[in-house]
């Protein structure tokens, strides 16, 4: 009898430790591994732990930025055409995010983020030529744009009017203003004619009154009683926009 009390409680024993090393077992992983244990959501945090952001089905993107332990949601909508905030009596139409002349010209973003390339296609090289009135090769080139203090978020190769001449590349900074420059400078002469010179692209230009845009557009113009023309234009993440082609002359 006394034999087997004592094998009943070497069982117990045997059983206890068991469960004493389970739960070390668990409280170990708890320790190195919390994420097993937590509630997965639908927003994904980045590498320092400050900002999460998810894209909702419309297209919209709520993006959490965590400071002190407060939460603040920031909604980028898409542009609304209805809400210009520098024009009153414009409509825009056709709306996209790559300008027609594009196929003469391209421009890069490079890796400083403090410059960009402008590659001219012998097609763009040639309605150059035909602008400035030159005799010029049957070649494609590429032109270096620097000078800039801040760094460069995004490029976008737009215009005003209605020439391939009018094209303007412009950049768009990390800190939501626009920058820009022209290959060709639009000028007026004695008889009311257009013809172009060279542009400067030493130094870009900054736009006049445009703060806080996240993305670059072109669009149609048009002006009661007009055939229209081509712009570009600079949204905010509020929906609304600024016609760049009214505010660079």
């Amino acid at each position: 009898m006394e034999e087997q009390k004592k094998k009943g409680n070497g069982g117990l024993i045997a059983a206890l430790l068991v469960i004493i090393v389970l739960l070390i077992a668990v409280i170990v992983l708890i320790v190195l591994k919390p994420d097993l244990f937590s509630i997965k959501n639908n927003s994904t945090t980045n590498n320092n732990g400050n900002t999460s952001t998810e894209v909702i089905d419309n297209g919209t993107t709520n993006t959490e930025v965590i400071d002190n332990g407060k939460v603040e949601k920031e909604e980028i909508k898409g542009i609304d055409l209805s809400k210009s905030l520098n024009t009153t009596d414009y409509t825009y139409s056709s709306l996209n995010d790559k300008d027609e002349a594009a196929k003469y010209y391209t421009l890069k973003l490079n890796e400083n983020k403090k410059s960009a390339t402008i590659t001219v296609t012998a097609e763009g090289g040639k309605v150059i030529c035909e602008s400035i009135k030159s005799t010029c090769g049957d070649k494609g080139y590429d032109i270096t744009v620097s000078g800039f203090d801040k760094k460069i978020k995004s490029t976008y190769v737009g215009g005003i009017g209605q020439s391939v001449g009018s094209t303007i590349f412009y950049f768009l900074m990390e800190d939501g203003t626009v920058e820009y420059v022209k290959l060709l400078n639009q000028k007026t002469d004695s008889n009311g004619a257009n013809y172009y010179e060279n542009g400067t692209l030493e130094k870009p230009q900054v736009v006049s009154g445009v703060s806080g845009v996240v993305k670059l557009y072109g669009a149609n113009s048009n002006a009661p009683q007009s055939t229209g023309s081509y712009t570009t234009l600079a949204a905010k993440k509020d929906g609304s926009f600024y016609d760049l082609g009214k505010i660079i002359k």
